[in-house]
């Protein structure tokens, strides 16, 4: 191929069927590509002009059909190119990292867009996409940080995973109603855009699909989507408002995670499963809705929801997960169901503003020993309290409150098999009563109330211990006990 160049510039003869594959690779002199009049050239091969990173400027010829895999790789001067409409096919990776690029038109002949064609072109800033292209493959525009608006045409039926990734400067989408499947991390970290819509004809959201994108303040979900993937819309800092339809089932796991401007959602019944954190950091949230299909709050699906006062458990959930309102300082009062059977471990850690805990009669439940851990509240007026109500039941194992430091009153039902009552309290045992040292455990508990129960008297530092008779026909005694 030596016989081709003149000076720095590639001459390719009229009769020459195509550039063969690597002909011109890491030739860092090449400057310009001419083809002869009457070109019969029908092919660029693979590699063809890779790592020309002088290379300016091409003109493609009609005669061209198929441009190769990685054809202009890292030819990173090159500014411009001409494809004409005669080429059917772009091979993967063909101008990537083509870092000044600034323009490109992609003629109605190409039917897809392949894999990272156009990955790292930072300078690319349009891009029109024609009616003839029916899929926009894996990475195809990935970090074209300059690409600001990009036109989608109706016959595209797919964009590939992170298609569109890192287009930081990409404001405004158009997803056409051909569109099936928007694929994983397809918009992620498009930082500049605000708007997109998506069209009735997508049934799912994959992971990461819209994630980073910190200017994205509202979304609307069409009817059509049973699924929102993954970290689907993290740290989208912006939004402000979503609609999830009747037909979503599923929501992945931190699929709305750090949404911190998110104030309101509504999670209809259709949802049977929110994924582990799925709303967690959400600071502006103030009310939720838990449909009644869910039967399990999973692990910090609320976690650091900083502003959420108010929660309704609906029946159906039996479980309340590891972390799933921890954080959650603004929460004053928790009702939980009868249908709850556990509490897992710091399942409402650090709710400092949490006033009230309902737990009703009969139930059964296991709860973690450290489910309602440091509930305490320097910066409190001297009456702020918080009550905790357990009723007769099956309460397996009780959580440890010792940090809690404004729990004033714990009332507990007659309750056989509240066995773990001492050691969760971290009290001591003597023959005829229990005992709480409130200094060491920095509490201010007042009263234990039950038949086996203790009230303290700080200012006395003595005990009312209420002991429970041995039998049915011996008398309820109090003993004053020193602590």
């Amino acid at each position: 191929m030596e016989s081709w160049i003149v000076g720095t510039t590639v001459v390719v003869p009229s009769d020459a069927i195509e550039i063969p594959e690597s002909a011109f690779q890491y030739n860092i002199n090449i400057t310009r590509v001419m083809f002869q009049p009457n070109s019969t050239c029908q092919r660029i091969g693979n590699s063809a002009f890779i790592h020309c990173e002088s290379l300016q400027a091409i003109d493609i010829p009609d005669s061209v059909t198929a441009i190769g895999d990685g054809a202009f790789f890292w030819c990173q001067s090159l500014e411009t190119v001409r494809i004409p409409d005669s080429v059917t096919h772009i091979g993967e990776r063909a101008f990537d990292s083509c870092t000044s690029l600034e323009t490109v038109h992609i003629p109605d002949s190409v039917t897809t867009i392949g894999e990272a064609v156009f990955y790292w072109c930072e300078s690319l800033q349009t891009v029109h996409i024609p009616d003839s292209v029916t899929s926009i493959e894996e990475s195809a525009f990935y970090f074209c940080t300059s690409l600001q608006t990009v036109h989608i045409s109706d016959s595209v039926t797919t964009i590939g995973e992170g298609a569109f990734e890192y287009c930081a400067s990409l404001q405004t989408v158009h997803i056409p109603n051909s569109m099936t499947t928007i694929g994983d991390w397809a918009f992620h970290l498009c930082k500049s855009l605000q708007t997109v819509h998506i069209p009735d004809s997508v049934t799912t959201i994959g992971w990461g699909t819209f994630k980073d994108c910190k200017s994205l303040k509202t979304v609307n979900i069409p009817d059509s989507v049973t699924s929102i993937g993954d970290r689907a819309f993290r740290d989208c800092t912006s939004l402000e408002t979503v609609r999830i339809p009747d037909s979503v089932t599923t929501i992945g796991e931190i699929a709305f995670s750090g949404c911190t401007s998110l104030q309101t959602v509504q999670i209809p019944d259709s949802v049977t499963v929110i994924g582990d954190g799925a709303f967690e950091y959400c600071a502006s949230l103030q009310t939720v809705h838990i449909p009644n299909s869910m039967t399990t709050i999973e692990w910090g699906t609320f976690r650091g929801c900083e502003s959420l006062q108010t929660v309704d458990i609906p029946k159906s959930v039996t479980t309340i997960g590891n972390r799933a309102f921890q954080t959650c300082q603004s929460l004053q009062t928790v009702d939980i169901p009868k249908s709850v059977t556990a509490i897992g471990d710091l399942a409402f850690h650090r709710c400092r503003s949490l006033e009230y805990v309902t737990i009703p009669e009969g139930s059964e439940i296991e709860i973690a020993r450290n489910a309602f851990d440091e509930n305490f509240f320097p910066t409190r007026v001297d009456d702020s309290r918080l009550e905790v109500v357990i009723p007769d039941g099956k309460i397996y194992y009780l959580v440890d409150w010792a940090k809690c430091e404004n729990l004033y009153e714990l009332l507990v039902d007659q309750n056989e098999e509240l066995g773990d009552i001492r050691g969760t309290f971290q009290l001591k045992t003597r023959k005829y009563g229990t005992l709480v040292d409130p200094v060491k455990n920095r509490i201010n508990l007042r009263r234990i109330l039950r038949n086996r129960g203790l009230t303290l008297h700080p200012k006395k530092r003595e005990a009312e211990a209420i002991i429970l008779p041995q039998s049915k026909r011996s008398k309820t005694q109090t003993a004053v006990l020193p602590y």
